[in-house]
């Protein structure tokens, strides 16, 4: 089975040490990293920012062969960057690292035309990705789920502006967070649709607070087991991606590979 895991939650355990991280993921079952990647930002801005330290494009392909090393792939990042502004900062990071995909988070947008604005921006980056045989997607939260842009919700608006030229990652603990049933949702944004990211959130989601929000796997009120069927169904790739732990974090990771893997 393969299985990806998102580790923006994670970040400060792996900065512990990454080798070790990539060696006890790897034996959990682990078969790929997804990271986060600053484009334009330095070490010391991320601090400051209260971002959680994620790579440097400097230091991928250190990670890249270190992953290697215990049979982990690299395939698809996230970038904390604009789109457009850092369009060619994309393709060249993707290019030198042999990337496949490279995945960005929707901005804060409050009306219609912000989100036309940022589907513009997409469009942009996913023409010059394609130079580089590189595709673009984006990864949901919760707000562009949550908004809606006529009878459809912001992301789909997004989707569809920019013609077939972005995918999605959905993020199933968002959607429902957002207000829709992730499996449901899924079929929605179908043809878009490029992996699914497993997150799980508190039973009592709709009072808890945002510090208590995020459990690990199984352990909330994402119907994990149906998201899991569909992705099977449609062959879609499944990665982890859980954004906090309030125990081990690398024991929560063990545990839901476990349970995916037993499913």
């Amino acid at each position: 089975m393969k299985l990806g895991v998102q580790i923006y939650g994670s970040m400060p355990e792996f900065r512990k040490d990454p080798e070790a991280f990539f060696a006890r993921l790897s034996a959990a079952g682990y078969t790929e990293i997804e990271p986060c990647a600053a484009l334009s930002m330095t070490a010391e801005q991320i601090r400051t920012m209260g971002i959680n330290p994620i790579w440097l494009p400097e230091e991928m392909p250190v990670f890249k062969k270190m992953m290697a090393k215990y049979g982990l792939e690299l395939i698809s990042c996230h970038i904390f960057g604009d789109p457009k502004a850092d369009a060619e900062k994309a393709a060249a990071l993707a290019k030198e690292n042999g990337l496949q995909h490279i995945v960005v988070n929707c901005p804060k947008c409050e009306t219609a035309e912000d989100f036309a604005a940022f589907a513009e921006n997409c469009v942009f980056l996913a023409d010059t990705l394609k130079g580089v045989g590189v595709e673009l997607w984006i990864h949901n939260s919760f707000p562009e789920v949550r908004a809606k842009v006529g009878d459809k919700t912001a992301l789909e608006f997004v989707l569809e502006r920019c013609g077939g030229k972005v995918g999605t990652q959905i993020d199933v603990g968002w959607a429902l967070f957002g207000g829709e049933e992730p499996v449901a949702y899924m079929e929605k944004v179908l043809p878009y649709l490029k992996s699914v990211h497993y997150k799980d959130i508190n039973k009592a989601y709709e009072t808890a607070p945002m510090r208590e929000l995020h459990v690990p796997l199984g352990k909330g009120a994402v119907d994990w087991r149906a998201v899991k069927a569909f992705a099977a169904a449609h062959a879609l790739p499944e990665v982890i991606d859980q954004d906090m732990s309030h125990g081990d974090f690398l024991k929560d990771l063990e545990e839901t590979a476990a349970l995916l893997k037993n499913a």
